[in-house]
């Protein structure tokens, strides 16, 4: 057999996903790490959080969390879904048959992605470009290795 067979031959076992999947669980913390950036900053997928209300009682709140450190004015008057109880330390990837997860496994998950949408844990692009950025190499040493480079 020669080369260019047994290159064919390792292509027809590849199973890329597989090891697109395996890159992922092993680098998790660092996709976390993305959502929660980009939580703290108050952007969602497609941009910013939705506002603040201008109600005194969370005008009140928001100058509470100011005063702890929890929100960054910077991010006002958007919305700094991190510190939101144990919803962003709960957030966890699942890396499913063909695509990947996030999600939260806090009780009130279900009630804040109904209140914001449920893209506030999907990364937005400057973060899919940061992961992908930190993926790829990661991808292409493995996918060298199983193919013999």
């Amino acid at each position: 057999m020669n080369k260019i067979e047994q290159q064919l031959k390792r292509f027809e076992k590849l199973d890329v996903w597989l090891i697109i999947k395996n890159v992922i669980e092993q680098n998790e913390d660092f996709l976390v790490g993305l959502i929660r950036g980009q939580l703290w900053k108050g952007e969602d997928k497609d941009g910013r959080t939705p506002k603040y209300s201008r109600s005194p009682m969370v005008q009140n709140y928001i100058q509470r969390k100011l005063d702890q450190g929890k929100i960054e004015s910077s991010t006002l008057p958007y919305m700094n879904l991190y510190d939101t109880g144990a919803f962003q330390k709960a957030i966890e990837v699942q890396v499913k048959d063909k695509y990947v997860e996030i999600l939260s496994r806090d009780s009130k998950s279900e009630k804040l992605q109904d209140k914001y949408g449920t893209e506030i844990l999907e990364p937005n692009e400057e973060r899919m470009t940061n992961l992908i950025n930190f993926i790829l190499p990661k991808l292409q040493e493995k996918l060298r290795k199983q193919l013999g480079y």
